[in-house]
């Protein structure tokens, strides 16, 4: 099943339900923004390159034996637990316990390491593996050699494509709203654009961060260009809704449920109803208030910014993202970076939290030309596109556009799911 390629790309025939602009469509908005500059001053940060095959067939009891980033280490009391990284995937590692512990400990204090040991399927017939290692040699590399061990983006995605449909996207903006943005991309462009986009769920890769943040864009802009009339909105979200409960959603959520098992979602039916839900909500606010595109393309851009500092990879021991945040005399908490990990400070408050920070640090101190109201639209749509506070928003979307940035990030999270 490529669920996300019959939303994306459209299958056997069937035209794509939320394909991407037309190259020429995008070439006409970059030209606009002036592209040969807007390249010297955003470069795009991840080359194609072509890296080893490192996928693990996951067959229980199969021998392994390769180089990975290490994440965290606990001592879950019979064993050692740890993250995994390698190009293709992410793992955890387990080590039965020796003594008390300490020197295991001790030993996955490092940012890479040489891992030999099997895999190993818990409970039997799950389908959730893990690599029970046997041996463990830390390896000392520099910054750019376990940056290469880092998961990649999928081999069928042109990072460059994605580079240049996010800037289309910001040529849909008016001059405020476009200042704005490009102000803040000033500071964090690098980070923005080569962050995860989870630790596991969805876009869990070197660069996931911006391909998510453009297929949102992509879904939330195509369901915007429907809402000119309620009775086109209606009609385009009838479809969606029988498009998503056609498909193999149940075996794929069940699948996605043993690997992730602290997703909001664990059934078919409690998605197709939130689905359904939302969609209703949104024809209900749209008769009231069909809102602008500057919101939803602006708050879209931002509405996961706060996962530059919610995650921890290689490369973030200087501290220098905090900097953006909390301003150069932060102390910056001392810990070691390695596999896609929760950062400390991530830790304590969440995406959602820090990216409402963020914009509101740049509310107060950036020069632009961007009134009150839209930056607190913006903050709104930080706040409440999880979508409950149950998973993680401290206020629930109420306006169309919050609404329409919930649906886009709850379908794009969704299909990335199956992969």
């Amino acid at each position: 099943m490529q669920t996300k390629t019959l939303f994306f790309e459209g299958q056997d025939g069937k035209k794509a339900f939320y394909g991407k602009p037309s190259i020429a469509t995008i070439e006409a908005g970059l030209a606009q923004l002036q592209h040969q500059q807007l390249a010297r001053r955003f470069p795009t940060p991840i080359k194609s390159t072509i890296t080893a095959d490192t996928t693990l067939n996951q067959t229980d009891g199969l021998p392994v034996s390769g180089t990975f980033l290490v994440g965290t280490a606990l001592n879950k009391g019979k064993y050692i637990s740890f993250q995994l990284e390698n190009t293709s995937a992410t793992f955890e590692g387990r080590q039965w316990v020796n003594g008390d512990g300490r020197q295991q400990l001790e030993l996955l204090e490092t940012t890479a390491a040489h891992i030999s040991g099997k895999m190993n399927e818990f409970p039997k017939g799950s389908g959730r593996f893990s690599i029970m290692c046997t041996q463990i040699k830390p390896l000392h590399l520099d910054e750019t050699a376990a940056q290469a061990l880092q998961r990649q983006l999928p081999e069928d995605v042109s990072f460059q494509a994605i580079v240049d449909e996010f800037f289309y996207y910001i040529s849909l903006l008016d001059e405020a709203h476009q200042q704005a943005t490009f102000t803040l991309l000033d500071e964090v462009w690098t980070d923005f654009a080569t962050r995860y986009g989870a630790k596991g769920h969805h876009h869990n890769y070197r660069g996931g961060l911006l391909q998510h943040t453009v297929e949102v864009l992509r879904i939330a802009t195509t369901i915007f260009a429907q809402s000119d009339d309620p009775l086109t909105l209606a009609k385009h979200f009838n479809v969606l809704v029988r498009l998503f409960q056609s498909l193999g959603w149940q075996e794929m959520l069940t699948s996605v449920a043993k690997e992730q098992p602290r997703l909001p979602f664990n059934s078919y039916s409690e998605a197709s109803e939130h689905l359904l839900s939302i969609c209703q909500q949104t024809l209900a606010a749209h008769l009231h208030d069909q809102g602008s595109i500057n919101t939803l393309v602006f708050g879209i851009i931002f509405h996961d910014i706060g996962k530059i500092i919610e995650y921890s990879t290689v490369g973030d021991n200087s501290g220098e993202k905090y900097k953006l945040w909390f301003g150069a005399d932060f102390e910056v908490p001392h810990y070691r970076a390695g596999a896609i990990d929760m950062d400390v400070i991530g830790k304590r408050f969440g995406h959602i939290q820090l990216g409402v920070m963020y914009l509101s640090r740049a509310m107060y101190q950036q020069a632009t030309l961007l009134p009150l109201n839209a930056w607190l639209d913006a903050i709104a749509i930080i706040q409440s596109h999880h979508g409950k506070a149950e998973w993680g928003s401290p206020q629930q979307p109420r306006t169309t556009i919050e609404l329409m940035v919930h649906l886009a990030d709850f379908i794009d999270s969704r299909i990335a799911s199956e992969h």
